[in-house]
């Protein structure tokens, strides 16, 4: 193996992991201002699926009732029942890539940002950063000083 071919091996190597690389914060801080629902729901029921082509992408579907509606393109309301369908990816050992959209847990909260897929459904709009469990509201939530 020649040295000129090792580091154009090496170069492509380096390329696919800076092109699949953790997105920088302010990415997922535009897809949240930007996301056309900001609620806060409590998850009623989730149905997860193993891909059966891939056993590393979990087909989730979760139904959720809305607590509070931070903003709503669509109208929705506190109390509404919204069922949303994503698909969750496990990392291969050693990847680094954009964060996954994480499988949420049945009877929390989480304030989540969304956009309508079809007449029925919503899907995550802010990638990773897509539900904020409730334990963590107070990190994302900007403090005002009295």
């Amino acid at each position: 193996m020649t040295a000129k071919y090792f580091l154009s091996v090496l170069a492509g190597f380096l390329f696919l992991n800076i092109a699949f690389a953790e997105l920088p914060p302010y990415v997922y801080e535009e897809w949240q201002e930007n996301s056309p629902e900001e609620l806060i729901v409590t998850v009623k029921k989730i149905n997860i699926q193993v891909d059966e082509n891939n056993n590393r992408l979990l087909h989730c579907s979760v139904t959720v009732v809305i607590d509070d509606v931070i903003r709503s393109d669509t109208g929705l309301g506190d109390g509404t029942t919204v069922k949303i369908k994503y698909f969750h990816r496990i990392p291969e050992p050693y990847f680094a890539g954009p964060s996954p959209i994480p499988v949420l847990d049945a009877g929390q909260s989480y304030r989540v940002f969304l956009r309508k897929t079809d007449e029925k459904h919503y899907t995550p709009s802010a990638g990773g950063l897509s539900f904020i469990s409730q334990d963590n509201f107070q990190l994302f939530t900007p403090q005002v000083d009295d």
